[in-house]
């Protein structure tokens, strides 16, 4: 299956993931500023740390809170990668069908005939399809033919206008579709990786947690069994 920009979408859109944008500021003054570290070390030496040195060097931070601080830099700039690059029409809309109702009756007929030229570009059997099933409803499109005035010189009637609609809905659909798969193309693979990529690293820190706490679970219940 190609990769589309809609498949981003769930994670792109996501409050966290455009949250974690200003990971790289707010990681850099929890785990590397020689000021901050200074206010906090008293308080959470206990807690977190081995010992005030390992708290003033850095060094007592767990290589889990540098794996978070790696995803979510990562999914930062996977994040601003998809909100630059990502089409309006995938961002805004649902799916095509959602894209085609909504903006129907505001999409003019300079933006039909730009949607039209890049459809025949791109996908010119589409194009013909287009033009055999609604006829004089979608030739108005051609270049050759593409006249703002065409609907008033007598040759407009109920059929070709009924053509017409279904021809625009088809053209828009198929905009869309064009627009998720092929637009910008080098951005969608580097926001796929730089989310996967960030994604695995926040991923890892939880399952080191979960691993340690089925083995405490699982020694504690033996240990229970045995002097039991």
């Amino acid at each position: 299956m190609l990769l589309s920009w809609s498949m981003l979408r769930g994670i792109g859109s996501s409050r966290l993931v455009q949250v974690s944008a200003i990971m790289p500021f707010i990681g850099y003054l929890i785990i590397y500023s020689d000021v901050v570290r200074a206010l906090y070390c008293n308080t959470w030496n206990d807690l977190i740390f081995q010992s005030d040195a390992a708290c003033q060097s850095g060094s007592g931070f767990s290589i889990r809170l540098h794996l978070l601080y790696l995803g979510f830099f990562v999914l930062g700039v996977g994040s601003i990668i998809f909100s630059m690059a990502c089409p309006r029409v995938v961002k805004r809309y649902v799916d095509r069908s959602d894209y085609a109702i909504q903006e129907y009756s505001g999409t003019s007929e300079v933006n039909l005939r730009y949607m039209f030229e890049v459809i025949s570009n791109h996908f010119p059997e589409r194009a013909k399809q287009i033009l055999t099933a609604y006829g004089d409803g979608a030739r108005y499109w051609e270049p050759a033919r593409w006249r703002v005035d065409s609907k008033h010189e007598g040759e407009w009637n109920p059929e070709i206008e009924n053509n017409y609609r279904n021809a625009k809905v088809d053209v828009m659909r198929d905009y869309c579709e064009w627009s998720d798969h092929a637009r910008n193309r080098v951005a969608k693979w580097a926001c796929c990786f730089a989310f996967v990529i960030g994604l695995t690293f926040v991923s890892i820190p939880s399952a080191i947690t979960l691993v340690r706490v089925l083995e405490i679970i699982v020694t504690t219940n033996l240990r229970a069994l045995v002097h039991g």
